[in-house]
């Protein structure tokens, strides 16, 4: 009833027919907005749940996807590792220990994550960030505040890591458009 889990998707890559990865996204999109679903139950009666869930895809190239979808979701694009860098050690213990202080980092740094949310809500409408950018923004960069310091986060920094997030020059906005022109 109130768990969650995070959701991967390895290869979500634009196809001839694009339904099922098209509904996989209007999930994503429900567990952003924390929509809701109903779902029948042994004994014939429906329940309706609030979706919560972190919902990753990767794909070598990017399905298109519908403003509303855009809007909710953070695109990271990868360069290829410079030649003369290791390949990263991906082994389950390595990343289960990773996991393991990651997690106890956040635990430690919880009660930080409002304030640090706060201070980046502001730093990124000051630099022309609005409503749902914010919301999608604030939070990643709150947590990752949280994780990599021991610290409030103070004014100037979140103003400098949110100056580095214009709107404009993320791949979010390169085909902004309105449904109609699209």
């Amino acid at each position: 009833r109130y768990d969650c889990l995070p959701i991967g998707i390895d290869e979500a890559e634009a196809q001839e027919d694009n339904r099922k990865l098209n509904e996989l996204v209007r999930l994503a999109r429900l567990c952003f907005s924390g929509g809701r679903l109903p779902r029948g139950g042994s004994d014939g009666v429906a329940t309706e749940y609030t979706l919560r869930s972190a919902v990753l895809f990767s794909s070598i190239r990017q399905p298109a996807l519908l403003s509303q979808d855009r809007s909710r979701m953070i695109v990271m694009r990868l360069d290829k590792l410079p030649r003369e860098q290791r390949v990263p050690g991906l082994s389950a213990p390595r990343l289960r220990a990773l996991g393991a202080r990651l997690l106890r980092r956040t635990i430690d740094g919880w009660p930080r994550f409002a304030a640090a949310l706060e201070q980046y809500r502001i730093a990124l409408k000051a630099v022309g960030h609005e409503g749902r950018t914010i919301e999608v923004f604030g939070p990643a960069l709150a947590a990752a505040d949280v994780i990599l310091s021991d610290y409030a986060v103070d004014t100037d920094s979140a103003a400098e890591l949110a100056a580095q997030l214009d709107f404009a020059s993320l791949p979010e906005a390169e085909d902004d458009v309105t449904d109609e022109a699209a």
